[in-house]
């Protein structure tokens, strides 16, 4: 074995060393990976604020009040991500046959008045898919709801996937 050979070999170990001690720490750890700082995962919390950005610039564009964050929709929203990443058909159900607001209910949000969600695999950056959304009827509608207050948001990123990046946006008004 050359010396470049056990070089590689030993970069190698000492990668998979890092990235199993990190696994059990990190967010991601439920779907059995590890976020290394070349990641877009890693990028994660930022492309969320800036979807969030780029949401509110629409909306207040059209004159609308800006959507606030709720943790309930985010955790909901980053299921969805992750499940569209695994899931065999790039579809609002979810692999286990639940429509959004069923899932949504099931991390906890309950007395909801209100409920849209856009989903988007392949968009590198929030820029892109913020603008795929408003170019679509379905999507931009759920985007400018005047009825809406609160938004999930989730980016996830698998390379192993069918598209790679995942983007969801979940949009709700509580009944009270």
């Amino acid at each position: 074995m050359s010396m470049r050979s056990r070089r590689f070999l030993a970069i190698g170990f000492l990668t998979l060393a890092t990235v199993l001690s990190q696994a059990n720490s990190s967010p991601l750890s439920r779907v059995g990976l590890a976020i290394s700082e070349a990641s877009p995962n890693a990028k994660m919390a930022v492309f969320n604020d800036q979807v969030l950005v780029l949401t509110n610039k629409e909306r207040a564009a059209a004159g609308l009040k800006p959507l606030v964050t709720d943790e309930t929709l985010n955790k909901a929203a980053y299921w969805k991500a992750v499940d569209l990443s695994t899931a065999p058909v790039f579809d609002h159900k979810d692999s286990l046959g639940r429509p959004p607001k069923d899932r949504i209910e099931s991390f906890g949000y309950l007395d909801w008045a209100r409920l849209s969600e856009n989903i988007a695999g392949g968009y590198f950056t929030p820029e892109e898919v913020v603008a795929a959304w408003m170019k679509s009827p379905g999507h931009r509608a759920n985007i400018m709801d005047p009825k809406v207050k609160e938004i999930g948001l989730a980016f996830y990123y698998d390379p192993s996937s069918r598209h790679g990046y995942y983007w969801v946006q979940n949009f709700a008004r509580r009944q009270s």
